[in-house]
């Protein structure tokens, strides 16, 4: 399927001429070559520009799988300390029927009570989701510097497929933004329950009930 050829041999057989077949651009932000491949070839009608994803297709869906398959896991992630968050969040609103009832039977309204619980899950939520992010940040920066040697698990078979079994790992702004926003939306999930909990104490028992 390829065949390498040295260039001076290939320039013999095309008539000695000076051959360039290829001249392979790399930018600091991957993110840029959609816009940069539409201005080369605007400014190239001549030549053939083509995009890494184009050369490579499968690459570029196993790259597309790679990403999908890591926001489920994250989602899977979240959602199982969704559930540690709404059991948590639970035990605070029976621990505190008494308090609740008391709020409830000086006036506080139903919906105040509801929202007072969903964002205390949503504050509580963020903290540890902050906390998260600080560890990453400066892990991810830590190994972005040193990088990660994979050559014990299946190095050589990284090599065959032309790339460098030591990994440089990076994630941008946006992956944090994405999870910060996965984080919010579970949390407001998981407080739904225990906010209804809340809601449907009666201020008279409740406030008997120590």
């Amino acid at each position: 399927m390829t065949v390498f050829v040295e260039s001076e041999v290939l320039s013999e057989l095309a008539g000695n001429r000076d051959l360039v077949t290829e001249i392979a651009i790399v930018l600091k932000d991957p993110d840029q070559y959609p816009q940069l491949t539409r201005e080369l070839r605007n400014a190239f009608p001549e030549l053939t520009v083509r995009s890494w994803e184009e050369i490579a297709p499968d690459l570029q869906f196993i790259v597309e799988l790679t990403e999908a398959s890591l926001m489920w896991i994250m989602a899977i992630i979240i959602l199982g300390v969704a559930f540690g968050i709404l059991n948590t969040i639970l035990m605070s609103v029976l621990e505190r029927t008494h308090e609740l009832g008391m709020l409830m039977s000086v006036g506080m309204k139903k919906a105040r009570v509801f929202s007072m619980v969903v964002l205390e899950t949503v504050f509580l939520s963020l903290t540890g989701g902050a906390g998260g992010f600080i560890v990453s940040f400066f892990l991810i920066r830590y190994l972005n510097q040193r990088g990660m040697d994979l050559t014990a698990i299946g190095g050589e078979a990284i090599r065959d497929f032309g790339f460098s079994p030591v990994n440089i790992p990076e994630l941008h702004m946006g992956f944090y933004l994405r999870v910060g926003i996965m984080i919010v939306v579970f949390a407001i999930l998981a407080s739904i329950y225990p906010a209804m909990k809340a809601i449907k104490l009666q201020p008279a028992a409740a406030v008997r009930k120590q």
